[in-house]
Order: C-alpha cells, then structure tokens, then sequence
C-alpha cells in the first residue's frame, strides 16, 4: 500500500483511530463478561467484528475534515521499522496526518 508522495501540504487530523481502540477495549472487555457470565464463546465474535468494520472504515469510509470528500489513505515510511499512515485529498491538495503509526513486532 505504500505509495508515491505526492507532494501536498502536510497538516494535523483528529486522531480518530483512538476512538476505535477504545471502542475494541470496550467490546471486548464486554464479550469477556458475556461468556464467563452466559458461558457462551459466540460473544467472543463481537470484538472481532467490531475490528473488522473499524478497520474497512480506516481504509475506505475516511473523509476529508475540510471538503468531506474521501481520502486515499498510503503509508510512509517514519524510520526504517516503522510505518505511518497518511490520507490524501486531491481536492484540497492536503495530505491528513492522524499521527498513525505501526511499529512492527521486534523478532
């Protein structure tokens, strides 16, 4: 997924990927009570399907902050083991920062 740079004005946006890690801590926290209160492992699907729609919405439903139109998100590279990721609108020629970054797990 790592594209070009295409070279557009770089500025800060909402970091919504913490709602979502809250709202993944939350169900699962959940789904947790669930099975050990009903002793039924189908509530062990709810976090997942909570990730599951979080993570299609961070690659395909992100919208611009200033003209609401979809960005194409890409990743960069921030230092050589890690990456960021970054959303491009080429209607305000704005590269959207959510300061999103994945550190792969040390070996």
């Amino acid at each position: 997924m790592e594209q070009e740079d295409p070279s557009y004005y770089t500025q800060k946006m909402p970091p919504f990927w913490k709602i979502y890690s809250r709202l993944f801590g939350f169900t699962a926290f959940s789904s947790i009570l669930l099975i050990a209160w009903l002793d039924n492992w189908i509530y062990a699907l709810i976090p997942c399907t909570v990730a599951l729609i979080c993570l299609v919405h961070m690659y395909y439903f992100v919208r611009c902050p200033r003209c609401a139109r979809r960005l194409s998100p890409r990743t960069a590279k921030k230092q050589p083991d890690s990456e960021r990721y970054l959303y491009d609108c080429p209607e305000c020629k704005i590269t959207w920062d959510p300061h999103l970054i994945f550190d792969p797990p040390s070996a």
